[in-house]
């Protein structure tokens, strides 16, 4: 992926410290080098939901960084991750 583009690809159930752990980390060392930053997320076929804490840290790393975003992408096939991104999506810059 280009320089300017983090992927993450989910599996099974997303908390908040998958958030702590590894996204967070990585979007804090490469804004560090960058002024806008894409995401891609690659939600798998076995993705079971996400957690309190996840949906926390997703809200607080979006916001805390909300004029650094450039695009954001979620791909998936469950119907209620689409419907939710949908729903909040108007939140998501790009």
């Amino acid at each position: 992926m280009p320089d300017s583009v983090l992927g993450f690809r989910a599996s099974g159930e997303l908390t908040g410290e998958d958030y702590r752990n590894v996204l967070v980390p990585a979007v804090e060392a490469a804004l560090q080098s960058l002024d806008k930053l894409r995401l891609l997320y690659l939600l798998g076929d076995d993705v079971t939901g996400l957690s309190a804490g996840a949906a926390w840290q997703d809200t607080k790393v979006g916001m805390e960084h909300v004029t650094r975003w450039e695009k954001i992408a979620v791909v998936t096939d469950k119907d209620w991750l689409r419907h939710s991104v949908d729903i909040f999506g108007y939140l998501i810059p790009g």
